[in-house]
């Protein structure tokens, strides 16, 4: 009988790197005419409320850009709306969209994203790229533009993204298990020694447990373009019901409410220890940081991304956390563009959110240039601090890092209110209440209802 203690882990990933090679990434105006210093064009960028992660940006892009102005239209204004959610905002929003009066830009989570990106609202940036440069699709990391692309075009975009994904020791789960299924899974926990918990987590719930093999399979059930959904895949219900196993097992081995503690040092060298299996991690950087929650937590032994349990080799987890769309209806879409490329390619901006771990460039030469940085420098990934001499990163470990983030499914698409559904209706299945089926059943009409109002 397995005894599991969760434990919350914040990582907090902080660098600075640099590169680029592009015209548009310098720092510097780059081909502004002398007219384009006398004449602004004026581009409107529109948000439900003004964002503090999006106004910097803006600020930097005023400041460097000559012949062109960001103005901010903050939805929540004209609206005199002061609801966290933003329903009215929403709403003013996508009716300027239909009018053909909507700003410039839209800066949307995805989740609000979601709902309007099949609606043929913005811009092809595929045709802007290919009109007026700055970019070009060769520029951008594997997979990041299938990821944007909406029935061949790309109607949004971003410049960053954060990838969560799962780690745990080659010993315990073999070298082919990255993006593995949730047979492995089970099959997996099985064989595990006794003293040794799933989850690097504590206090650890069947919650946690249920959130981390639903995370990814659930994402399978849901069709956004035709807003249907069908949760009776046999890998999601077997999910759940494995889940369900830790909530029964609850009331003999407390795993919620175990008041067992660990000091620092004992947490911290539990995956080192083999006291537990799976460690998840936030790549929201790529630093040496990033190279300690794979390597050092292991103590240096060899990691295989395991990532979510899934059933297409796709285990990981990605999240922009502002999506940029340029009306189609508007009338400065070069200017506008030139925005978007600034955001993708400019050193500065780029090393800000590196910095403040704000999110992974989408554009692949910053990870070339940053791997190239010397071991010597305290920059680079293969920096060691002196406490953690004793295991040194090398770079084939930073390597396997950049590595994993290329090959990585990206669909930056989802919606909060469905996790909140599916995570909801876990609950019965942990309390013994229902079954992975019966809770797949009733996910298919809650959600199904949800879709259908968003049509």
């Amino acid at each position: 009988m397995k005894k599991i203690i969760a434990f919350t882990l914040a990582f907090s990933l902080m660098a600075t790197f640099s590169c680029g090679k592009n015209k548009d990434s310098s720092s510097e105006p780059d081909g502004d005419t002398q007219q384009d210093m006398l004449t602004e064009t004026e581009i409107t960028i529109g948000m439900p409320t003004v964002n503090k992660l999006v106004e910097p940006s803006i600020i930097s892009f005023n400041n460097i850009k000559k012949g062109s102005h960001i103005r901010t239209i903050d939805y929540s204004k004209l609206v005199e709306e002061d609801d966290a959610e933003h329903s009215k905002a929403m709403q003013q929003m996508q009716m300027d969209l239909i009018t053909g009066n909507a700003p410039d830009i839209i800066v949307l989570n995805p989740s609000d994203m979601q709902t309007l990106v099949h609606k043929d609202f913005f811009a092809d940036m595929f045709e802007l790229m290919d009109s007026y440069g700055g970019v070009s699709r060769e520029d951008f990391i594997p997979n990041a533009l299938g990821g944007f692309e909406v029935n061949g075009k790309l109607p949004a975009i971003a410049p960053n993204f954060d990838l969560y994904t799962a780690v745990a020791k080659t010993e315990f789960v073999g070298a082919d298990m990255e993006n593995w299924k949730i047979s492995d899974v089970v099959r997996t926990y099985e064989k595990l020694p006794d003293d040794m918990k799933l989850l690097h987590r504590e206090p650890c719930t069947a919650q946690d447990v249920c959130n981390y093999v639903t995370y990814k399979l659930s994402d399978k059930c849901v069709d956004f373009e035709n807003y249907t959904c069908d949760f009776s895949s046999p890998a999601l219900t077997d999910a759940l019901d494995f889940a369900g196993r830790f909530g029964k097992e609850n009331a003999d081995l407390k795993y919620s409410t175990d008041v067992t503690t660990y000091s620092g040092d004992e947490f911290q060298n539990e995956l080192k220890n083999n006291g537990a299996l799976i460690s998840e991690i936030s790549l929201t950087s790529f630093n040496q940081a990033v190279a300690w929650n794979v390597c050092y937590d292991f103590g240096c032994e060899p990691v295989t991304f395991v990532g979510y349990p899934s059933e297409d080799g796709r285990g990981s987890v990605s999240d922009c956390r502002w999506l940029y769309g340029i009306s189609k209806d508007s009338q400065n879409k070069e200017a506008a563009w030139r925005f978007i490329t600034y955001m993708l390619t400019d050193k500065k901006f780029q090393n800000k959110m590196n910095e403040e771990s704000r999110g992974l460039p989408v554009i692949a030469s910053f990870y070339d240039d940053y791997l190239a940085l010397s071991a010597d420098n305290d920059r680079s990934i293969f920096y060691v601090p002196d406490w953690q001499e004793d295991t040194p990163i090398t770079k084939e470990q930073a390597e396997q890092i950049r590595d994993y983030i290329f090959r990585t499914e990206f669909f930056p698409y989802y919606s909060f209110e469905i996790n909140s559904i599916i995570s909801e209706e876990c609950a019965a299945v942990i309390n013994g209440e229902k079954t992975g089926k019966e809770c797949a059943d009733i996910l298919n009409g809650r959600i199904g209802i949800y879709l259908g109002e968003r049509k």
